[in-house]
């Protein structure tokens, strides 16, 4: 339900236009309207790029006009297109599905031929059609839906907003070290110091300098040379000292600094990669810069000798972490007795895909099948073998089922341990949540490669296989009879 300030903002300035269609205007501004407004419209700009349809029955979305959830460029059309198909009476994408031809391997559309189309505008409406295809949706009984395709809830927020204008603005890597500094078990103020430290935001005299402000000139531990980050921790005669006798009251061997701070903290990661010496430079950081503000601002020059015990103490206060115990891979896999199980897998290898299912109705009666799935990648693979998988069980009756795959991606999205976040692979997950629904009794397990082996090679059969082909061995009692023919009837 929409709030109080929601309903008033509508009504005052969007109203009585539909709010999809004053979203697709270009001029949203009016005269004598709040700051508040103001500020509003100014920043809809990013959201409305961010914005896009998850189609349904595709009677809202405008051909041409609007984005849909995982499409590129190539949704916009041409002016004089767009006119053409108007003139036709062509204005939502339902208007354009092929009736009766659409397959469980995607949504048939009109071509250039059927909508009468002369050679100006074909090519520019089969990428249109392409890029219908690779977005892999299918229309369905439900209504379209616009949403905030940047973020994994489909509702826009101010941390999708701003992770959005940092990816298009090219800044949405972040440094290598932005996420593992919050990770250390120290206290928040060491981290936050540390970040600073490497973001070159701590108030050395250079910084200060070229924010115009005063500061302390010299360093306040040597007393000789200008302080800077780099200065103060890599070269500092002082600085040095404390780090020398540091690492004699700890007995370690390890230098530290002769380069740039961020470079001399990304060899020490390396050198050490997990344990407790991680930590050291941020407390020798804290150390100095202790006894930097007590020489500065109290006129108490610490030695380095007592800088370093208290670093010492610091450290050697830190509990020792315990041995990771590697995990030992399962060797067996539990079926329940009385139910039927099944194994899945799908592979993607130059561009091509296959999937192999593998059934087991008893001990005696089995049925293995390889698919080609044409092209994508290996998730795409994966969720795409188990829809297949789950469409097969339906067809012959089979509603209590235990799985198994070697993809912990695809169990923990169907288990909803985890969310999918590629656009695309949550169209064929809606999917095969709405198939698991129609089982009485269904488990999905994660297994490791060496137990689905038999999946593993039929999906890799497929590989050699056009889309949408079958090769299925059925096994009873020792005989087997192969087939080509698809298990079910894939129209849709």
């Amino acid at each position: 339900m929409e709030n109080l300030w929601t309903r008033v903002v509508r009504r005052k300035y969007i109203d009585p236009i539909p709010l999809e269609d004053w979203i697709r205007s270009q001029e949203k501004r009016k005269k004598n309207v709040s700051v508040i407004w103001k500020a509003t419209v100014e920043a809809f700009s990013v959201i409305e790029q961010g914005l896009a349809w998850k189609i349904g029955d595709d009677r809202h979305l405008k051909i041409g006009r609007d984005p849909w959830v995982a499409c590129n460029e190539a949704f916009a059309l041409s002016a004089g297109l767009l006119r053409h198909l108007a003139s036709k009476g062509i204005f939502t994408l339902n208007q354009v599905e092929k009736i009766g031809h659409s397959t469980i391997w995607g949504q048939a559309w009109k071509s250039a031929e059927d909508l009468g189309l002369n050679i100006r505008w074909k090519n520019e409406w089969c990428s249109f059609i392409q890029e219908l295809h690779r977005s892999k949706f299918k229309l369905k009984n439900e209504p379209d839906l616009l949403i905030w395709a940047q973020g994994d809830s489909g509702e826009y927020s101010p941390k999708d907003g701003y992770n959005f204008l940092m990816q298009k603005k090219g800044w949405g890597n972040p440094e290598w070290w932005s996420k593992h500094i919050w990770k250390l078990k120290r206290p928040a103020k060491a981290k936050i110091f540390l970040w600073c430290m490497l973001k070159r935001k701590i108030p050395t005299w250079d910084i200060l300098r070229a924010r115009y402000l005063a500061g302390p000139g010299r360093c306040s531990l040597c007393k000789f040379e200008e302080e800077s980050i780099n200065h103060l921790f890599i070269s500092c005669a002082e600085s040095k000292k404390i780090w020398g006798e540091l690492t004699r009251l700890l007995n370690i061997k390890a230098q530290w600094g002769n380069e740039p701070l961020e470079e001399a903290w990304s060899r020490w990661w390396q050198n050490f990669p997990e344990g407790n010496l991680r930590l050291l430079p941020l407390i020798f950081f804290w150390g100095v810069w202790i006894a930097r503000n007590k020489s500065l601002f109290q006129d108490k020059n610490t030695p380095a000798s007592v800088t370093a015990i208290n670093c010492a103490t610091i450290f050697s206060a830190i509990p020792v972490p315990e041995p990771k115990i590697p995990k030992i891979p399962s060797k067996s896999v539990t079926i329940q007795e009385g139910i039927p199980w099944a194994f899945f897998d799908g592979v993607s290898q130059n561009k091509k895909v296959g999937a192999g299912l593998c059934i087991h109705l008893n001990q005696d009666h089995s049925l293995k099948s390889s698919v080609g799935l044409g092209s994508g990648s290996n998730n795409f693979a994966e969720l795409t073998a188990l829809r297949l998988l789950l469409c097969w069980l339906l067809h012959r009756n089979i509603f209590s089922i235990q799985i198994f795959g070697d993809s912990l991606n695809v169990i923990n999205w169907v288990n909803g341990s985890a969310v999918c976040q590629n656009q695309i692979l949550k169209i064929i997950l809606e999917e095969i949540m709405f198939l698991k629904s129609s089982f009485n009794n269904f488990i999905i397990c994660h297994v490791y490669r060496d137990r689905n082996e038999e999946a593993d090679r039929f999906s890799k059969a497929g590989l050699q296989q056009d889309l949408g082909s079958w090769s299925i061995i059925e096994t009873r009692q020792g005989q087997s009879l192969t087939s080509l023919q698809p298990p079910f009837d894939q129209t849709q």
